[in-house]
């Protein structure tokens, strides 16, 4: 997979991690995939940082 397609899977699974906490009846469930959202995220920010001339995941 490319460093884009990289970035487009977590930033999908980070939506569908935020649509889960949203529809979640419970606060600790939902806690949980709002963490998973959040490291979705910082993984799809990552694959955005250049380094030494080229993108990669930190």
């Amino acid at each position: 997979m490319s460093h884009s397609e990289d970035r487009d899977y977590f930033l999908f699974r980070a939506r569908r991690e935020r649509v889960i906490a949203d529809i979640a009846r419970d606060g600790m469930i939902a806690g949980v995939h709002l963490r998973l959202a959040e490291e979705y995220e910082r993984r799809a920010a990552a694959c955005a940082l250049p380094v030494r001339g080229r993108l990669t995941l930190v």
